[in-house]
This record gives structure tokens, sequence and C-alpha cells, in this order.
């Protein structure tokens, strides 16, 4: 059996109860049901265990018969010195194993000496955060206190493992309580210190997930609203997300791409209430210097097209979507990813009404908004068009 849960204690002070000291004692003895404690004659006596059959060993024959003639409370003495002397070297993990095995074994002989028991259990649970086990440490360590409350070790290594874990509230309840039996110790008081910001740091952080979940609830209810169809990015954005203003307009990050030059213009956020012509009239000011690589002055104001791809994604249901939007964020809780699009074996392109609105063009039937708004710029007029509106283009950048 396991030691009960204690993560909801409260009164440090209280004494164990003898029902409590039996249960401590009981589950030691259950632990050791798994415990493999060296066999190794070669090793020194110290080290054996003491139910070895070897009767032509005088060493062990004449330990095991000590051990026969002592109480329970010599018993979990001597385990307890063999932990000890095991702790010695250091952070040896096969001496540390040893240890947390004997103090272990002192424990499941039941003496009946709780300041002994909150030795065991405080020294158990030093092996144990050496090993790495913060959670066996924690509750030994938790166990400890409540045996005897004036071992300020088990205060100081429950506060340790507990800032591992980040109980960082139990930390510091055990540390206030060591702190009021040493006043002086410097260790408990740094160990409070760290607990504490750790506690800042915890709600800073809830403060922050909550806030960017009432946000992406926001968001998610104005693009329901709108009727606009999410699916996951397919045109390497980033992830980088439409966004709620403080003028309760949604934003798009828009990209415009010219496939002829595989080049980009990205405008990080689009007001949904401006029309696709106010922004190609920035674009393409009469006034501005041609595009670099448009040799042939093709791409101008009065010639320039705007396609989206219909269905380039498959819409995301509700629940992916909420998903999707938090990935990334505060709150993001490490849920599984989304399965990736699988896109159309042929595409179809849909040629924009640049006097439209970005709210309008998002709510069209089938435009699925690749996580963010694309556009596939070209010049009317040119082979590159016809090449790009027949799909072949598609077919040569797959």
């Amino acid at each position: 059996m396991e030691l009960p849960d204690m993560s909801n204690f409260e009164d440090i002070d209280e004494a164990l109860t003898p029902e409590d000291h039996a249960r401590v004692s009981e589950a030691a003895r259950a632990r050791l049901e798994n415990v493999d404690l060296n066999k190794d004659a070669d090793l020194p006596s110290l080290f054996w265990d003491t139910k070895i059959d070897d009767p032509d060993n005088a060493d062990m024959a004449a330990m095991a018969a000590l051990m026969d003639e002592l109480t329970p409370k010599e018993r979990a003495e001597n385990y307890k010195n063999r932990g000890n002397a095991c702790m010695q070297h250091g952070k040896n993990k096969y001496y540390l194993r040893n240890a947390e095995a004997f103090y272990t074994r002192a424990l499941a002989e039941a003496c009946e000496d709780k300041e002994l028991d909150s030795i065991c259990l405080s020294n158990r649970a030093q092996a144990n955060i050496l090993l790495g086990n913060n959670r066996k440490a924690f509750d030994d360590s938790k166990w400890a206190v409540k045996c005897n409350p004036a071992n300020v070790k088990g205060y100081f290594r429950g506060a340790k493992s507990g800032i591992e874990l980040k109980s960082f509230t139990e930390a510091i309840s055990l540390c206030q309580e060591g702190i009021k039996r040493d006043p002086k110790n410097e260790d408990l008081k740094k160990l409070l210190e760290t607990a504490s910001k750790g506690v800042q740091k915890q709600w800073e952080d809830l403060k922050q997930m909550k806030q960017v979940k009432r946000e992406m609830k926001q968001l998610f209810d104005a693009l329901k609203q709108r009727g606009v169809q999410m699916g996951l990015d397919t045109y390497g954005s980033g992830g980088i997300k439409p966004m709620v203003g403080d003028d309760g307009c949604i934003h798009y990050r828009l990209t415009f791409l010219y496939p002829e030059s595989m080049q980009r213009d990205i405008v990080e956020a689009a007001s949904e209430e401006t029309t696709l012509d106010d922004h190609l009239n920035q674009m393409f000011d009469p006034a501005a210097p041609p595009l670099e690589w448009d040799t042939n002055n093709d791409y101008t104001l009065a010639r320039v097209e705007l396609y989206y791809e219909k269905n380039a994604t498959p819409m995301l249901s509700d629940n992916a979507l909420m998903q999707f939007l938090l990935r990334g964020t505060a709150a993001d809780e490490g849920m599984a990813e989304t399965e990736e699009p699988k896109r159309w074996a042929k595409p179809e392109w849909v040629k924009v009404d640049t006097r439209q609105s970005l709210m309008q063009l998002v709510a069209q039937s089938g435009h699925v908004l690749p996580c963010h708004l694309v556009l596939h710029v070209v010049a009317s007029g040119t082979a590159f068009q016809k090449e790009f509106v027949s799909g072949k283009w598609e077919q040569r950048w797959q």
C-alpha cells in the first residue's frame, strides 16, 4: 500500500494517531516487497541483508543471530545507521538506493518511536531527493514532521522537493513552520523566498492564461458570427492568427503572393472593414516605382487580379478550431496536434472582386482561410495568368 495522500494537510503540529503510525509502518513493509537489498557477500557486512541463508559464511550467521536478539527499536536503529552509512557515499545512486531501502526496513519494524520514525522518513526523503524522486521525498517529509514537529530537516526537505514539484503553496507552509522552530535557519529562509516567487509566477501565469482564453473565445465567437471558415496554415505563416481589435473588428494577416516570381507582400493587421482596393491603391500607387522583378511593368493597378484558392484546406470543427486558436499561447495546455489537412487533388481559383471588404471576402462559400487571409496576385493579359488560371502553375508548384 502507498502512504495516504497528504496534499491537503494543514495542522502540522497535530501528532500522529496510533492508526496513522501503523499505516506508516505498514506502508514501509509493503514497499519492501519490491526492494532488492545488496546480497553480494564480497561487500562489507554493513550492507548485507540480515535474512540471507548462507550457513558457510560466519559473518552472515553472526549478523543474523545478532539481529534476531535485538528489539524492534534496536533493529530500526541498526537499519537507520546502515542507511546513514550508505548516504556517506554522496550522490552514488547505488548507495542511495540501498539507503532508501534500509530506511524503509527501519520503518517496517514499527518500533513506535515517533522521533526515530521521523528521522528515517526525513533521511529517506533526502535519499529520494538525490535520486530525483521528488514526489516520494515530498510525501515522506510531510510525514516526518507529522511524526515529530521539531524535525527541522523534515521541513527543509519537504520545501525543497515541493518547490521542484511546483507545489509552492505547501512549500511556503513548510518553510514557515520550520522557521517558527528555527528562526535563524537561513536555508529555510532562502527556500521561502524561492517558493514565494514561484507562487507569484504561477499567479501571473494563471492571469495571463485566463486573459488569453477570453481573447480567443472572443475571436472564436466573432468568426462564427460572421460565418468565417478556418483551417490550418498551409502557407507557412508561422501560425499567425486573426485578432479582435479594440474597435471590435477582426484584423487579419493579409498575404499577397506573386506566384510568377514567388515573392510576397504582407499586411500584418488588416481590418475587416477595409476593401481590397484600399490595399491595392497603396501597393500599386502610380507614383511608386515598379516591382524590381517586373521587368515588363505588367503589374499595375489597372491590370492586377486577385485570386483565392477555394477549399484550400478542410474546415476545422468548432472544437478543433478552439484548440487551434489556443495553440502556442499561454493557455496552450499541451493538447494533441490537430491532424494536418490534405489539399484537394485539383485547386479551384476564385477571382476576387476587389471592391469587397475583407469581411465579405472571408465569408464567401467555400472560402476556408488557411489560418490567415492569402491572395494570389497575377497580371491580366499575360501568358503566366493563363497558365495560373488553368491550374498548370499549381501542378508545377507541387
